[in-house]
């Protein structure tokens, strides 16, 4: 149960962390373009909310499409696995010690393990049996309106951060706020990635604040040449 926990939130932070980063660093490279090339504050705004509900819709549909293949793919397999527990029991039976074994148990162990499988219905064996030949965990089959709602939120707010400051005004001193507003929460996001990723934090904040400005000085880039061509 613990384990099923932790999983959840690791499944939960992975969502909300990845959502927020492409929240923040599409909305500040698209926030900059727009400025640089109009220096209109509605133009900005308009551009800013447009590309952050479009991108937490598109976001929220793509993470619930792969929540909801992944859970699909889980219950084919156990379904497949359950078959052939119940049409060859002896072939399932051999493949699951053949795993066990590889997994460095020795012979009385694997006996005991076997007794308990067999001592369940052939649905608890399926889940062990998959979870030996495909290695799919039960954890990774995730609620897909769960997700897809983590995922739209996270986006939403990340989008949010490089847009606010122009709520106040069109001019560079927003822009600067705009960019120290998004540095400082990429770097927090980049810390809570290496939650997920076990990486080192500092590494993981930093090399977030480093793509983001990437991205910010595209958006710039970008929109310099829009305004001098138009």
């Amino acid at each position: 149960m613990k384990e099923k926990a932790m999983q959840g939130l690791r499944n939960f932070m992975r969502e909300l962390v990845f959502g927020m980063e492409d929240g923040l660093v599409s909305n500040f490279g698209i926030v900059f373009a727009v400025y640089i090339a109009t220096g209109s504050r509605s133009a900005v705004l308009l551009a800013g909310m447009a590309s952050m509900f479009a991108g937490a819709l598109s976001m929220a549909a793509g993470s619930y499409l792969s929540s909801k293949s992944v859970k699909e793919v889980y219950q084919a397999e156990i379904a497949r696995a359950e078959k052939l527990v119940r049409s060859k029991p002896k072939k399932a039976g051999s493949e699951m010690r053949k795993f066990l074994k590889q997994e460095m148990f020795d012979k009385n162990e694997i006996d005991v393990m076997m007794r308990h499988f067999l001592k369940h219905n052939s649905k608890t064996f399926a889940i062990n049996y998959i979870q030996k030949k495909m290695c799919l965990n039960p954890s990774a089959a995730n609620n897909p309106f769960h997700d897809a709602t983590v995922m739209f939120l996270a986006f939403g707010i990340g989008s949010l951060f490089p847009i606010v400051p122009f709520f106040f005004g069109a001019n560079f001193s927003m822009m600067v706020v705009s960019a120290c507003l998004t540095i400082v929460t990429l770097f927090l996001v980049g810390v809570g990635k290496s939650a997920v990723s076990h990486r080192d934090w500092l590494r993981s904040g930093l090399e977030m604040v480093v793509v983001g400005m990437g991205a910010g000085l595209l958006g710039y880039l970008v929109g310099f040449v829009f305004g001098i061509v138009v």
